[in-house]
């Protein structure tokens, strides 16, 4: 982690060592990805990623 003064940069690579590298500044202990980022990170596709968040949203 590299401290800066907005926040921490945070950067997260795919335990398989796969490519996907990401990136994100935590604010606060909030970080914030796209769809496609987490898709990246966790290898799977966008249309998962967006059906996993609209099953956490509707459970609440």
């Amino acid at each position: 982690m590299i401290a800066e003064s907005g926040g921490e940069v945070v950067v997260y690579r795919r335990p398989d060592g796969g490519g996907a590298v990401v990136q994100l500044r935590a604010r606060g202990g909030t970080v914030r990805l796209s769809q496609a980022a987490v898709a990246d990170l966790y290898a799977t596709s966008v249309s998962n990623v967006s059906h996993i968040v609209r099953r956490v949203l509707t459970d609440g």
